[in-house]
């Protein structure tokens, strides 16, 4: 929109302090719903205001859309980082968390070339109103994908019925590969 550059570091900073108030806000009770809808809701709510932002008249007006971004972003990450929490157990949660940074790294990285690109052959607000549309192509995928993993224990608990049973399987959850060290 031709606004001073010195507004970009203005912008992404309000952004980023909007983002850590409501991350205080989002942690400080208890809401309704799970995580997992939580962060799914949130994150359509960043690709509306990111289409949004792109088609502001003015810089002010796509600055205020940007800072509701950063309210919107800290419940997409909390939320997916709770339900991680409840979708592994505790001795898988640094592999989870690598992954999840990882992938939100890779997704950042592709919108930055993407976004710098439409930004060098139209301007700003064609670049946002196109990450909204492929954010919203990421939430479909996302939606119908993403399921609760389960973990080891309720597996083992679903499949051993009677003490004695799968001795195996008994053996290899706890450790012990040899089904004979469980036999009496």
């Amino acid at each position: 929109h031709g606004a001073p550059r010195i507004l970009a570091g203005i912008t992404l900073a309000a952004l980023a302090a909007a983002s850590i108030a409501c991350s205080a806000l989002y942690g400080a009770r208890e809401w309704p719903g799970s995580a997992r809808v939580h962060s799914l809701l949130a994150i359509v709510a960043m690709s509306v205001l990111m289409v949004l932002t792109g088609l502001m008249p003015t810089v002010v007006a796509a600055l205020v859309v940007i800072v509701a971004v950063g309210i919107a972003e800290a419940p997409a990450l909390l939320g997916r980082s709770i339900a991680l929490t409840k979708d592994l157990p505790a001795t898988q949660w640094p592999v989870g968390f690598s992954l999840l940074y990882s992938a939100g790294g890779v997704g950042y990285t592709i919108g930055s070339v993407l976004a710098g690109g439409l930004v060098e052959r139209f301007d700003a607000g064609t670049g946002f109103v196109a990450i909204g549309a492929v954010c919203a192509v990421a939430i479909s995928l996302i939606a119908v994908l993403d399921r609760p993993a389960r973990t080891t224990s309720e597996t083992f608990d679903r499949t051993i019925h009677e003490p004695g049973e799968d001795l195996m399987l008994q053996a290899c959850v706890n450790g012990d590969r040899s089904p004979d060290a469980h036999a009496h």
